[in-house]
């Protein structure tokens, strides 16, 4: 309970770190980038595992490079390990603290794992340091039904169809799915 408390006032007080401007920012290496594009494309056309293998590369050759601990977190949620992709998200955020999209994809971790402070606290702090992004609103849109806070649920789903209008019929499906199973 003292980690969600604390998890909690770290994403919600004080100054915001840096948000990233540039490649140089995420720690990574411009040729490297060329293997972690490729890493994307294969996680993009249903091969995750091969993408693990580009985004391990990117890490050998930058092992400070956060965009590819983000991207290799969200290859190995795809094949399931919540816990693998955890630590990649983690790491992201260690290396970046102002990189949105790692809080973002671990808030997500937290929601498959059913363990929504946290995941709530994680959200939050994406949308602190990017306050357009419609992924971090969605899935809080469907944290925050899982907690039965209907009012704020509402809130950010009004918000990601603001950002994303074409995103309804998942969101939709997600909000509906938390609200049936809560019962």
């Amino acid at each position: 309970m003292a980690l969600v408390a604390s998890l909690a006032a770290a994403c919600s007080e004080g100054p915001l770190p840096p948000v990233p401007q540039s490649l140089s920012d995420f720690g990574c290496d411009p040729v490297a980038q060329l293997l972690d594009n490729r890493g994307l494309t294969r996680s993009r056309g249903g091969d995750p595992a091969g993408a693990i293998g580009d985004f391990n590369a990117v890490l050998k050759v930058t092992p400070g490079c956060a965009i590819a601990y983000n991207n290799r977190g969200q290859a190995k949620m795809k094949l399931g390990d919540l816990q693998g992709a955890f630590e990649d998200f983690s790491e992201a955020i260690r290396l970046v603290p102002g990189y949105a999209a790692p809080y973002q994809n671990r808030g997500l971790v937290y929601s498959k794992s059913r363990n929504y402070p946290p995941a709530l606290a994680d959200l939050n702090m994406a949308l602190r340091l990017n306050p357009r992004f419609a992924a971090a609103y969605f899935n809080r849109s469907v944290v925050l039904m899982w907690m039965f806070r209907d009012d704020e649920s509402r809130a950010d789903y009004i918000k990601t169809l603001e950002i994303e209008p074409d995103w309804r019929e998942d969101l939709d499906r997600e909000t509906d799915a938390a609200r049936r199973s809560r019962r």
